[in-house]
């Protein structure tokens, strides 16, 4: 919570106790509040109505010059009383918007307007509603033209000329507590889907992106003393960050590279630590965080290491996996050149030959994979991956390769592919960071200068909940890997 002042104030939440303890500020009354399941935003309200806005990042414009978008939630209610849901074309300072609601209270969902001149309310109707259970909502606005649905099913359609633009937010009226599950907002205005956990931010339409947000190039870090293990660290992460364990990130990160650690990067940067000529220590940092109750990792090394020198920066499109008959790109940021060739170069050789070409018609979307390989191997296309068909293409060489893109005469992204076999698993454990930007990540045993693929296993779905909002209706876990040359 951020006080009147500005300044943040910290809180720790004991979730096996239900308790938590605040120091430094005995004038923030603490006592009435109520902890809720991790990852889920508890909103409660009297007579009056409670709107919690959502004012996107600080890069963004201002909520009153927002238009068409998508906004959807999951909400579920304590007991059937009092109303909550969804407002759109939010006017800051006041309750006017379009209210998208379930009215627990009548069993009904509701639509309505609030202006100035009053709340105007548009036909309701019946819906089956229970306490205790999430419904799914989402609204769409297109110029002039409103939709609704309800848990899937399409509840109103309406055209008004009433609100062009504005914000949106959480709205709850007479309910004594009302919890909201994954915001989840798709904004023209950028031509990137935002994607969430518990109602943040990021500029990622996914984790897979977030993931790719590396440009491939790691940094090395030669560390003089010695390396002792950390007792809080934790073995392949898919569980909540303890304080213990933040504190002891702290600790490591001043006694092994001082105030280097606490550089917030503008990019997900990797960084080798290395004593006497061996790797002890990765340090994975990014701009935003990591959800670690989702996210499983696995680290894999080589049998020869590759040149560093031989990779170049990723650019708005990144080469990130390459196998027989296939390659598949991933979309960094926007604009994605349109016409794009991929040239291959056999281990030892010299030459480059061209090994496919892409004209796209329409730009390519960030966080989106293209998968190019033969009409008879290519699949159904998804929300966020999509297949580019072509008869002739050259198997790639078992044994490894290169490839480099190229727009033009620019050189987008080039890289060594080892064959799979090279990698062989190696145990590892993680230490994480508060705020789950940064982590290290210890192998078992120090490692020589080979490459380094470090696998990121990212699940729709939480252990504690069974209901989470998916993409596309996909379940399917993301998969994402760091090469580390």
């Amino acid at each position: 919570r951020a006080r009147d002042d500005g300044r943040y104030v910290i809180v720790d939440f004991e979730d096996d106790q239900n308790t938590l303890s605040l120091d430094g500020d005995p004038e923030l009354d603490v006592s009435a509040w109520r902890i809720p399941p991790a990852g889920i935003v508890r909103c409660t309200s009297s007579a009056s109505p409670a709107i919690y806005a959502w004012r996107g990042r600080p890069s963004d414009p201002p909520p009153a010059t927002w238009g068409d978008l998508r906004v959807e939630t999951r909400l579920r209610a304590a007991d059937l009383v009092g109303r909550a849901g969804l407002i759109v074309r939010h006017q800051e300072g006041s309750d006017h918007g379009y209210r998208f609601l379930l009215d627990f209270a009548q069993r009904r969902v509701r639509l309505e307007v609030e202006i100035e001149n009053g709340t105007r309310s548009l036909p309701s109707q019946s819906a089956l509603l229970a306490a205790d259970r999430w419904h799914h909502l989402a609204v769409e606005l297109e110029g002039e033209r409103l939709t609704a649905w309800l848990d899937g099913s399409l509840a109103f359609t309406w055209t008004t000329r009433t609100l062009a633009r504005g914000g949106v937010g959480l709205f709850v009226e007479r309910a004594s507590e009302v919890d909201f599950l994954e915001l989840r907002v798709t904004r023209p205005f950028d031509g990137q889907a935002v994607y969430r956990f518990g109602l943040t931010t990021s500029r990622f339409a996914h984790f897979r992106h977030q993931i790719h947000d590396f440009q491939g190039v790691p940094d090395t870090m030669e560390l003089e003393g010695p390396l002792s293990a950390s007792p809080h660290s934790v073995p392949r992460a898919r569980r909540a960050l303890t304080r213990a364990e933040a504190s002891d990130w702290l600790e490591r990160a001043r006694e092994l590279i001082g105030t280097v650690a606490f550089h917030r990067p503008e990019h997900l940067e990797v960084t080798r630590l290395r004593r006497a000529g061996r790797t002890v220590a990765l340090l994975v940092r990014g701009p935003e965080a990591i959800d670690w109750r989702r996210v499983e990792t696995v680290l894999e090394a080589a049998d020869r290491a590759v040149s560093a020198s031989s990779a170049a920066p990723a650019g708005a499109v990144k080469l990130i996996a390459a196998e027989g008959r296939r390659v598949d790109l991933a979309v960094r940021s926007a604009p994605a050149p349109p016409a794009m060739k991929i040239e291959l170069r056999e281990t030892g050789g010299e030459d480059w030959l061209p090994w496919a070409e892409l004209d796209e018609p329409e730009p390519l979307a960030e966080g989106l994979v293209v998968c190019i390989t033969r009409p008879e191997d290519a699949g159904q296309d998804r929300a966020d991956f999509v297949h580019r068909a072509i008869t002739e293409l050259p198997a790639l060489p078992a044994a490894g390769f290169e490839l480099r893109l190229r727009a033009g005469r620019e050189v987008i992204h080039r890289r060594i592919f080892l064959p799979v076999a090279a990698y062989r698993q190696i145990g590892h454990r993680l230490l994480r960071n508060a705020d789950r930007t940064a982590c290290f990540v210890f192998p078992n045993e120090p490692l020589a200068d080979q490459a380094l693929r470090l696998r990121f296993t990212w699940s729709r779905r939480l252990q504690l909940e069974a209901d989470r909002l998916t993409l596309a209706g996909d379940d399917a876990p993301e998969v994402a890997e760091l090469e580390i040359s």
